[in-house]
């Protein structure tokens, strides 16, 4: 399925990242995704891509939890209500919660989300080259093989956008909000996620989980070129992570060309 091109995703593309349609925990720095006939995997992690050397240098620190005003209060644009309540669920199971509030948004024609307190886990590119100068490619490891010195494209994470509250708010077919009980979505959804409303009554709710999600990352394009490692800037937009579940699985090319992560 393609990726619906809405107002967050290009924020995000506009300050230098892609997007993760289906916010989740598990997307960090310094890992490793292959690309390879339009399928992909989690490979592992950066220290993987080398040889097995006693002297290997310590992994880039990643610096974490820092703060990313500028993308909070983001807004997303007003999804189809199926594709939102997609989400939304996608959200609260990552958060732990239970499915099933389908019902309280059921007069829904739109939803869109909004990101808050958010923070970002970063590790700075220079040290990325600073490990892998003289590095050694572990060649006899028949996965790195196919990914970096045949057929495919490597992909290494090296910031990411993250949040534990996500405000989500729903319009009906003449775009009045929708009142939704949120003592009812609690009640359905466990103790695991926190659910408030802006006031009584209104459409504007704020689920929080207790772990951030990730919804944006940067990453760097890994290659060989010349018989040497190369390490390129990927364009934000360009790589999208968009299925459910703690890790990605695999890549189509959307109508868009957008890698389409799930």
């Amino acid at each position: 399925m393609g990726i619906c091109i809405d107002s967050s995703t290009k924020f995000l593309k506009k300050l230098g990242y892609n997007v993760v349609r289906l916010p989740r925990e598990g997307i960090a720095p310094l890992q490793l995704i292959g690309v390879q006939n339009g399928d992909a995997q989690q490979l592992g992690s950066l220290d993987q891509l080398v040889a097995p050397d006693a002297t290997r240098r310590e992994l880039p620190a990643i610096r974490p939890n820092e703060k990313a005003g500028a993308v909070n209060s983001q807004r997303s644009s007003d999804l189809s209500a199926a594709l939102g309540l997609n989400i939304l669920g996608a959200i609260i199971g990552s958060m732990g919660g239970n499915l099933g509030v389908q019902s309280q948004y059921k007069f829904a024609k739109t939803i869109a989300f909004e990101y808050a307190d958010v923070t970002g886990d970063a590790v700075a590119p220079l040290e990325i080259g600073q490990y892998l100068r003289d590095a050694v490619i572990d060649v006899d490891n028949k996965i790195i093989q196919q990914y970096v010195l045949g057929n495919g494209r490597l992909y290494l994470i090296t910031r990411t956008l993250k949040a534990t509250k996500f405000r989500v708010e729903a319009k009906d077919a003449k775009g009045g909000s929708v009142a939704v009980q949120v003592p009812e979505i609690q009640k359905t959804i466990g103790g695991k996620v926190e659910v408030k409303a802006d006031v009584a009554g209104s459409s504007a709710v704020t689920y929080e989980g207790k772990v951030p999600l990730v919804f944006g990352f940067q990453c760097l394009d890994v290659g060989v070129r010349d018989g040497v490692l190369s390490l390129e800037n990927t364009a934000a937009g360009s790589v999208a992570m968009a299925a459910g579940g703690k890790e990605p699985e695999s890549v189509i090319l959307d109508e868009q060309g957008l890698l389409n992560l799930g």
